[in-house]
């Protein structure tokens, strides 16, 4: 039993050990271990909590003190008209090897974590995003958009990519995409190519009133008509007005007056509890 229970203790380990959990997930995981084995084998326990230790300590300002540095240090290394994908390339490596360390996922600041990458290697940020989305780290589907608007926003890519790509994920501004994409043509025939083709991604989606009314404005202002447009405007309208009229009409919860536990030194001031008439009286037989 002792083997078996070893055995199993050793593959709990190589599991947590190989998890992509947040450092705290895996410090409770180990120590959970570390306690459930000590009756069978004290110095695999010690081992086990010993590695948990190890994580513990590099949990800290200190460690958040140096991803902020050296995210800073990508933003200065980055220069226009160069490419450095070696330096990306170990970026994203320390990014991986730090993100195992990290208490919370927030502290990534994954944004200007893929904004650095593009600085430093156009090409090589959406490589790296691709084998991220491969070995499941971090959420490629958010991290692809931000990608592509610091690439449009260097002038690497038109401002029309936002919009063809939208249809990618979430973390699109899609309606804003449309208008930018078409105030950068001239040509009247692409503005409503573009505003035709990122329809086809918006129109098998849920929103509410204000974007497809502006879509209406911006097909009006092109001379032209949207499928099934006045028809998804309408429901958004008529759900809108049926969701504010439910609402209305809900009753309105009564506060909860709050229960206020009984003042007992007050209540049994004076009264002697040894005496055994009155025990009687308060607590009948």
């Amino acid at each position: 039993m002792g083997d078996l229970s070893l055995r199993l203790s050793s593959k709990a380990f190589d599991q947590i050990t190989a998890s992509r959990s947040d450092a705290e997930i895996q410090v409770d995981d180990l120590q959970e271990l570390a306690r459930a084995i000590f009756c069978v084998s004290k110095s695999e326990a010690a081992a086990y909590f010993d590695k948990a230790i190890d994580i513990a300590s590099k949990i800290g300002e200190e460690h958040l003190s140096r991803w902020t540095t050296f995210l800073e240090l990508a933003d200065a290394a980055h220069c226009s008209g160069g490419a450095r994908s070696r330096t990306a390339y170990r970026l994203a490596r320390i990014a991986e090897l730090s993100y195992e360390h990290m208490a919370r996922d927030k502290y990534m600041d994954w944004d200007r974590l893929v904004e650095g990458l593009v600085g430093l290697c156009p090409t090589s940020s959406l490589a790296i995003l691709s084998r991220w989305r491969d070995r499941e780290f971090g959420s490629a589907g958010e991290l692809f958009p931000v990608a592509i608007y610091s690439l449009i926003d260097q002038g690497l890519l038109p401002k029309k990519a936002a919009a063809a790509l939208s249809g990618t994920g979430t973390g699109w501004k899609r309606v804003s995409d449309i208008k930018a994409a078409i105030e950068a043509e001239s040509d009247n025939n692409r503005k409503r190519s573009i505003l035709r083709i990122a329809y086809r991604f918006l129109r098998i989606m849920h929103h509410e009133t204000p974007p497809w009314r502006e879509l209406k404005v911006l097909a009006d202002s092109l001379a032209m008509s949207l499928p099934d447009l006045e028809r998804l405007l309408q429901a958004s309208v008529t759900k809108g007005a049926g969701e504010s009229v439910t609402a209305a009409r809900a009753p309105r919860s009564v506060p909860r007056k709050e229960v206020q536990e009984p003042d007992w030194d007050a209540i049994f001031n004076g009264v002697d509890l040894c005496d055994a008439a009155l025990r009687a009286i308060l607590i009948p037989a």
